[in-house]
């Protein structure tokens, strides 16, 4: 028999104080659990982050987080639905007001990511109005010191220009990943990244190690969100590079069509649709 709602469902703004009640609704969310607890407490007080909640009676059904990620853009991630409310659009309420939302602020356009895997995931995001943009998948190798004279050089001004006029650039929508989003690559933000350290070449390959978290392992893993090879890819001074960075492992988040041609990388990692919707 299906949910019936003495009280219509509706969506508020989440405070902290919702905290026990968003752990329980993600207790289960797959079988190994939910990476939302890790992150929670920052969704909640981060200033360019809002957790909406869907509640109905007492009891809170639903869940999904808007990032504000500057230029524009709102990252959209973690929407949950308790499984005894699936499929009574309490994932079409959250989505509705969230462009609402993010509309009336200013935002210009949403985005978010689904595995290729997630076929209701994807046919929801469609129906709400989300177009995909891309498809990416993550490969992986381990590091170790090949040689230890390996090293990166800075990109010089014209260096930028010819970059986002490349192939590559357009085989990744003019985007780059960082920490499980895809964010805007345009002249200013590759010439920041290139100043901080964050893009460089190795030999004749541009890197944006953009990221970096701890595996299952304990292991610390450098993201490289975004590669332009030109010709061989330098294999043996990237994994040096990376293992006296006092990395352990690296992975590459490439768009599918882009092939690196050496051996070495595991590419059995989840591949991900990237969507967009413009507000």
């Amino acid at each position: 028999m299906g949910v019936v709602y003495p009280v219509s469902p509706y969506i508020r703004g989440a405070t902290l104080d919702d905290k026990p009640r968003i752990l329980k609704l993600v207790e289960h969310t797959w079988s190994w659990g939910d990476y939302i607890p890790s992150v929670l407490d920052d969704w909640l007080t981060r200033d360019n982050s809002r957790v909406f909640v869907c509640i109905s009676g007492d009891e809170l059904v639903g869940m999904v987080h808007l990032s504000v990620e500057g230029r524009g853009l709102g990252w959209l991630e973690g929407a949950r639905v308790a499984l005894h409310h699936r499929n009574k659009g309490i994932a079409t309420m959250l989505a509705t007001h969230v462009v609402e939302y993010a509309s009336n602020m200013g935002l210009s356009k949403l985005r978010l990511a689904v595995s290729v895997n997630n076929k209701p995931s994807i046919r929801h995001v469609e129906k709400v109005g989300f177009r995909a943009v891309k498809t990416f998948k993550r490969v992986s190798t381990n590091t170790s010191v090949i040689n230890p004279l390996a090293s990166t050089r800075k990109l010089v001004e014209d260096e930028v220009s010819t970059a986002l006029t490349s192939r590559v650039y357009d085989l990744y929508g003019g985007l780059y990943y960082k920490s499980f989003r895809w964010l805007d690559l345009d002249a200013d933000t590759l010439t920041r990244l290139s100043l901080t350290g964050r893009a460089f070449w190795v030999n004749k390959t541009l890197l944006i190690h953009s990221s970096e978290y701890d595996d299952d392992d304990g292991r610390r893993v450098a993201e490289i969100g975004y590669t332009q090879p030109d010709g061989n890819f330098p294999l043996e001074d990237f994994l040096s590079i990376f293992a006296l960075r006092v990395f352990s492992k690296v992975d590459l988040i490439l768009p599918e069509e882009l092939e690196l041609l050496v051996d070495g990388f595991n590419e059995e990692g989840e591949r991900f649709i990237v969507f967009e919707r413009t507000l």
